[in-house]
């Protein structure tokens, strides 16, 4: 990026699975095979773990989080891995359902 900053947009990387998600469970649905399903629960979990990176860890992570503590990073690392049991969990449960 010009201004220094990274090329990442916020949200940037779970619209993009999340968009690759549909299109598989679409897919899925109209021609139901084993590996569509597969790759729909796979893009589910992936689509969980980056979700839950950009609610938790994003403000964290800025600036190689510099202006925050190490508690405070640890606690976000928790609410992160939390986040992304409980999202790819529900996401894998909307796959298993609309299949």
């Amino acid at each position: 990026m010009p201004n220094g900053h990274g090329g990442v947009p916020h949200y940037g990387a779970p619209v993009f699975l999340l968009i690759l998600w549909v299109a598989v469970l679409l897919n899925q649905h109209r021609e139901p095979r084993d590996w569509l399903l597969a790759t729909a629960c796979a893009l589910a979990v992936l689509f969980g773990w980056r979700l839950s990176w950009h609610i938790h860890m994003w403000d964290a992570e800025e600036y190689g989080g510099a202006y925050l503590s190490a508690e405070d990073i640890r606690l976000a690392r928790r609410r992160h891995l939390a986040g992304s049991l409980v999202y790819a969990g529900i996401g894998v449960v909307v796959t298993l359902a609309f299949s």
